[in-house]
């Protein structure tokens, strides 16, 4: 479930990125657009997400509490790898 939902954040990235590589932008200026437009809306997304699956912390049955709590650490880690491995990645690649 979080991966589904981290991989639909990645494709908004590259697909912005894609967007400003079509109108002939080089690596960092097609990359800063894309996260001055794409970032916030994820960080949002991904923030809401994580906070409504911490509530199964609450839970005293063991399962779910696990689950919202890895949920939630997913989500964290997918923003943070969205946000700094992807574009290092797209440079590399850009190559």
């Amino acid at each position: 479930v979080a991966l589904g939902i981290a991989v639909d954040d990645t494709i908004h990235l590259i697909v912005h990125y894609k967007e400003g590589r079509d109108k002939n932008l080089d690596f960092m200026p097609a990359m800063k657009e894309t996260l001055e437009i794409v970032s916030l809306p994820v960080i949002y997304t991904t923030i809401i997400v994580a906070v409504g699956f911490s509530v199964f912390l609450l839970s005293d049955f063991l399962p779910v509490n696990y689950f919202g709590g890895l949920m939630s650490l997913t989500m964290i880690a997918a923003l943070i790898l969205d946000l700094f491995i992807t574009p290092a990645a797209i440079r590399l690649l850009h190559r």
